[in-house]
Order: C-alpha cells, then structure tokens, then sequence
C-alpha cells in the first residue's frame, strides 16, 4: 500500500488551478470514494472511484464542471465554430453533453443561426437483452439523420480505456460525419487524439487514477486483503463472475473424479 500512497503523492502535484476546482466540484457533491477496492468498467482495480450518478444529483456541480468543460472546449478547440451537434455515449454524458451544447451553442450561435444540437449514441442489445459491445442510434429517435454528414464533437464523462469513444466515434463516421475532437469530464486514463484518431482530446480532469489489472499487475488491495465494493463500480458483477467460475471448476473437478 506504500506504493499506491507514492502514486497518490505524485498526482497530487500534477493539479492545476482548473483541475483543483473540477475536483473541488466534485468532492463537493460527495462523489468521490476513496481508500476501499472498486471495479471500473475495463476490469480495472481501483483504490478511487469517481461514482458520476452521485455528481449528476448536484445541479449547481454539474452546471459549473459543463460550464468550465465548454469553456476548455471552446479556447483550446480548434474548428468549435463548425460544430454542428454534440454527441454521446449513454447514459452517464447525457446531461454533460446536452449542458455542454447549450454553453457552445451560446458562445458561437446567434439567434438567427442553426443552433449546436445534442444527441446520444446507445448501447445495442442482441435478442436476449445482453449488449453487442456496438452503440447505435435508434430509429424511434431519429437521431442517425441529425448526424449523418454533419460535424459532430464528442462528449465524455468519464473514460480510462477510451473504448466507448472509439465506438461512438465509429458509428458517427458510418454515417459520414466528420469528427472534430473529444471533450472528456476525467480523462482519468490518459486516452489521447492518437489513440481514438481524431484531431484533438481536450479534458477538464487529466488526473490519472491509480488503476491495477490484476491480470498483468499485483493489486495492492488484493495484496492487502480488502474485499472489493459491490455496491459502487462493477465489483457486484465482477464478483459473480468469479463466483461462477469457481463454481463451474468445482463442477468440473467433481466430474473429473467420478
């Protein structure tokens, strides 16, 4: 645990003045765990966790980090003006992106021009209810028409891996639009414009987490002993998921014994 205080130390170092307010936002509305043993999405072990459902309960949070987000966006963007519509994967950046929207919407819009509009992508689901892994845009929505061969930019609450942005960004250019950068809450993995290939990634949190995977990395909380969350994160699945193994395991070692 040693180790994971050092990392901590060192990040602590790496705020700035826009990181410290982002983070004060969000300590503020009491949405950031610390010192327990969470699951994130990607299978990663995390001593923190950033719980984004706790932050949208807070209006004034929400409103002032969307507001800061944009105004990021909207110095360091290069092509914002052209925007057309902002898009999202469901369902954490729905509100983000829609905020988002409005504030770029004010800054490069008058009233007599097209405004900056704001759609999300959704998860697809296979006949059974379970997810492809694909992000789509339902037809009931209409949504695929307000972005086909428009300029869209996309907003994030939260990525480490960057694997639903890569997603969303594949199905926006399916549909021939031009993606001119991503907007990101917490980049809290360090997802870069080379990595998604797209022209830029502008994030108000470029903190980056302690994050272990256990698969190729010792996990200090494993070390340690903690029981992982279950009710924050993806610990519940995860540890159902390796209750069924161990289960199935047993099942096979009894009828390998028969």
């Amino acid at each position: 645990m040693a180790e994971l205080q050092r990392q901590r130390t060192r990040i602590a170092t790496m705020h700035d003045g826009v990181e410290v307010a982002a983070l004060a936002q969000i300590e503020r509305a009491k949405a950031l765990f610390r010192n327990d043993h969470f699951v994130g999405n990607s299978g990663a072990h995390l001593p923190d966790y950033f719980h984004k459902d706790w932050l949208y309960r807070s209006t004034r949070a929400t409103e002032a980090l969307a507001s800061d987000l944009a105004r990021k966006i909207a110095i360091k963007g290069k092509r914002i003006p052209e925007v057309d519509v902002i898009v999202a994967p469901e369902k954490g950046a729905i509100i983000l992106s829609h905020l988002v929207a409005k504030y770029l919407d004010r800054r490069f819009r008058q009233e007599c021009e097209p405004e900056i509009l704001s759609v999300y992508a959704e998860k697809e689901k296979d006949a059974d209810g379970k997810d492809t892994g694909r992000f789509v845009f339902s037809d009931k929505r209409l949504y695929r028409d307000t972005v086909a061969g428009k300029k869209v930019w996309l907003i994030e609450d939260v990525t480490t891996t960057g694997g639903s942005i890569e997603r969303v960004i594949e199905l926006c250019r399916g549909l021939g639009a031009e993606v001119l950068g991503v907007g990101v809450l917490w980049n809290r993995g360090g997802t870069t414009a080379e990595k998604l290939g797209v022209p830029e990634v502008i994030s108000l949190i470029e903190t980056r987490l302690p994050a272990y995977d256990p698969k190729m990395e010792p996990c200090p909380m494993c070390n340690a002993g903690t029981p992982i969350n279950e009710k924050l994160g993806h610990g519940k699945k995860y540890m159902e998921t390796r209750r069924a193994g161990a289960t199935e395991a047993l099942r096979k070692a009894h009828d390998a014994s028969m």
